[in-house]
């Protein structure tokens, strides 16, 4: 009779003993498992803050670009009425000398 309540004593602390440890086993484990949450939300915000950084780039890079292109546009304008204002000039000098020789 001993020797079984000693065994069922035994068991009853190994149970024990064995419920203990899962339940420590399990704390670690949710403790790991929030910090692995914490570094990936942080990994994921970083990511985040670097894909609008690189979208903000991307924005302001093509603005730029419309930019020189409007620039470009302008120059081509103001270089258009520059020849043509050229050939204008060019125009009335030889007008000038027509009328200046009595030939207009």
């Amino acid at each position: 009779m001993q020797e079984k309540l000693q065994k069922l004593q035994f068991e009853l602390n190994f149970e024990r003993t064995c419920r203990e440890t899962e339940k420590r086993i399990m704390n670690e484990l949710e403790v790991q498992l929030v910090d692995a949450s914490k570094k990936l939300e942080g990994a994921s915000r970083k990511e985040m803050n670097a894909f609008c950084n690189i979208r903000e780039l991307a924005l302001e890079n093509k603005a730029l670009q419309n930019m020189v292109a409007q620039e470009c546009q302008r120059n081509d304008t103001v270089s258009e009425q520059s020849r043509e204002k050229e050939v204008f000039n060019r125009e009335v000098a030889v007008l000038k000398i027509k009328i200046g020789h009595g030939l207009a």
